[in-house]
């Protein structure tokens, strides 16, 4: 087999393993990118295994300890509760396994499909390189909502909500001569959107609909000798989250905002 079909023949089972994922796992965290700033060779292939994370603090901390710490027998709607299913469903912490296969495109572009906590990104983007220096800009577009909430609050399903969103990272990065090490760093920006219906009780189910604005910085690191590479990556954005539950006789609007860090890592192979 040559070596064009042999990576494509690559690609495609890693798209079938990560897809594979989405109706075996059962977990939530954030989509890193966990890639460099420079684009991958034509034809040449990368794919990731690894682990991704994420922790609300702040206001978006204490919204979900309230939700996950209402007691037995309460009221199925109240402004502190509505908060937390909000927080829990765009950012509720848990971690999750991530996996992802990208290829190199002529005219130094790049595309790719990852998976991690019941979310798959499709993304591509261009690099601009010189040397050992390059910048890249992408546009990645995400489904959320595969396998079950990793979050299990009093009263609440969370399964039924699906969402789907963009984002924009851009990103300045650095490798040696050897690609032995590869440092990156950006900002990322992204808009997320979820839908559907949230029982909290025996009666009808409320209708949900949240809104996430993010923005953050994002930095990476990637070491190793060919063709495996170790990454580590930490993303920290700033999340303003607007939502509404209603259902005939009720109606919660509200809105939080706050900071969310985002770890992840992972085993890179390039062939």
């Amino acid at each position: 087999m040559s070596a064009p079909r042999t990576r494509t023949a690559l690609l495609a089972w890693a798209v079938g393993e990560s897809l594979l994922c989405l109706s075996l796992l059962a977990c939530g965290g954030g989509v890193p990118l966990l890639h460099p700033a420079h684009a991958l060779t034509p034809g040449k292939a990368a794919f990731a295994l690894g682990v991704s994370d994420r922790f609300p603090l702040g206001d978006e901390k204490r919204a979900l300890d309230d939700a996950q710490q209402r007691p037995p027998g309460s009221a199925p709607l109240d402004a502190r509760y509505g908060r937390g299913v909000v927080v829990a469903l765009a950012e509720g912490p848990a971690v999750a396994p991530y996996v992802s296969a990208r290829i190199g495109i002529p005219g130094s572009n790049e595309a790719g499909l990852s998976y991690s906590g019941q979310a798959l990104r499709a993304d591509a983007r261009h690099a601009f390189a010189w040397g050992q220096h390059a910048l890249s800009a992408g546009l990645g577009f995400t489904g959320r909502g595969f396998g079950q909430s990793p979050l299990d609050l009093p009263g609440t399903d969370l399964d039924r909500a699906r969402g789907f969103g963009v984002d924009l990272p851009v990103l300045y990065g650095y490798r040696t001569d050897a690609d032995l090490l590869s440092v990156w760093a950006g900002l990322r920006g992204s808009l997320d959107h979820w839908s559907g219906t949230v029982p909290l009780d025996e009666q009808k189910p409320f209708t949900l609909s949240a809104n996430r604005l993010a923005a953050g910085p994002v930095v990476g690191l990637a070491v190793g000798l060919p063709p495996v590479w170790v990454a580590a990556e930490l993303e920290v954005d700033y999340a303003h989250l607007t939502g509404s539950l209603a259902r005939p006789g009720a109606r919660y609007d509200g809105n939080v905002s706050g900071l969310s860090v985002r770890p992840a890592a992972a085993l890179i192979a390039k062939f």
